[in-house]
C-alpha cells in the first residue's frame, strides 16, 4: 500500500493543471468506508495532509464502517437510541451501526488518542505555511509505510508517516 498509495497520489500532482488544486475523496455512498479498517488513522492522517483540498464523507472521521455492506448507514452523534441521528422511536432509513456506543462523536470528543481527536489535530496542522502552500515530496516509501515532506521557506517542515499495511 505504501509504494502503490504514493505512486497513486504523485502521478495525480504530476498530472494536475497548472494553477490548479487537487481534491482528495477517500470515501463515498458508493465505496466502502475507511472507517472500521486498522488504516483508518493512517489514511486520515495521509489525506488530511496532502496538498491540495480533503472532502471526507460524513462519519470517516470517526471511524464509521459499514453496514451490512452499505456506507449510508446514519451519522453517529452520540450513545442515545439512532446514535442521536433521530429521536428515539423514529426508523432511520438504515441499520445504525453496532458500535455506535463507542464510535460516535460525543465520546471521541472527550479521548484524546480517538480517531476525530486525530483527524480534527491534522486539520489544524493544515493552517501550517508548509501545508497550505508548501512543496510534497517523497521521504521514504515501502510497500507498507508512505512517507512525504512538506515544506515551504522560511517556514517549519513536516515528516508524515503512515503504515498503510494490514499489520500494526
Amino acid at each position: 500500500p505504501g509504494n502503490k498509495t504514493f505512486g497513486r497520489i504523485q502521478g495525480w500532482m504530476d498530472n494536475l493543471p497548472e494553477g490548479k488544486r487537487a481534491n482528495w475523496l477517500i470515501g463515498s455512498e458508493s465505496s466502502s468506508r475507511v472507517g472500521g479498517r486498522l488504516r483508518a488513522r493512517a489514511v486520515n492522517l495521509v489525506f488530511m495532509l496532502l496538498p491540495g483540498t480533503p472532502m471526507a464523507y460524513y462519519g470517516d472521521e470517526i471511524g464509521m464502517a459499514d453496514v451490512n455492506g452499505v456506507s449510508t448507514s446514519p451519522m453517529q452523534w452520540n450513545t442515545t437510541d439512532n446514535a442521536g441521528f433521530t429521536d428515539a422511536g423514529v426508523t432511520p432509513w438504515s441499520a445504525v451501526a453496532q458500535d455506535y456506543a463507542t464510535v460516535n462523536v460525543e465520546t471521541q470528543k472527550k479521548s484524546n488518542s480517538s480517531l476525530l481527536q486525530v483527524f480534527m489535530a491534522a486539520a489544524t496542522l493544515r493552517d501550517e505555511p508548509a501545508f497550505q502552500w508548501g512543496g510534497f515530496d517523497n521521504a521514504l516509501t515501502t510497500a507498507n509505510v508512505l512517507s512525504f515532506k512538506r515544506t515551504h521557506d522560511g517556514a517549519t517542515s513536516y515528516l508524515v508517516a503512515a503504515n498503510l499495511g494490514s499489520t500494526e
